[in-house]
Parts: C-alpha cells; sequence; structure tokens
C-alpha cells in the first residue's frame, strides 16, 4: 500500500478485478500490502477496484479502468 493507507491505520481493505469491462467482479487475496492478480488472456482489459475503510471510519472506493491488458 501507498500514500495515506501505508500508515498502518487500516480497518479494512478489499481489492477487486473485471476483465468484462466493470460487469462482473472477482475479489482478489490481500496481503502484506500487495494483491496477486492471475494473468487473464492476452488483450483482454483488466479493471481494478479498491474499497478502503480507515480506523476513523473515512473510506475510499476507487476504479482503474483498463488498468492494463497483457501480450
Amino acid at each position: 500500500m501507498q500514500g495515506a493507507a501505508a500508515d498502518g491505520r487500516v480497518r479494512s481493505l478489499a481489492v477487486s478485478m473485471s476483465t468484462d469491462d466493470g460487469v462482473s467482479w472477482t475479489r482478489l487475496p490481500v496481503g502484506a500490502g500487495a494483491v496477486t492478480v492471475r494473468k487473464p488472456a492476452a488483450g483482454t482489459g483488466v479493471f481494478l477496484r479498491a474499497e478502503l475503510t480507515d480506523v476513523d471510519g473515512n473510506t475510499l472506493d476507487q476504479s482503474v479502468i483498463d488498468a492494463y491488458r497483457p501480450r
């Protein structure tokens, strides 16, 4: 994790990915501040979404559309 999430004040963090333009989402395992993404088929656009809540109850819901496309 980076930025404000790196200070250890995170209550919950969920990261998901979509390979069908955001129609459906698959939850990714989060460990040691990182996620593991299985490589989809070549040319498939990958969308990423993070949902975070800190210990004060502040929330963040952020999506990255077409984060990458594997070759």
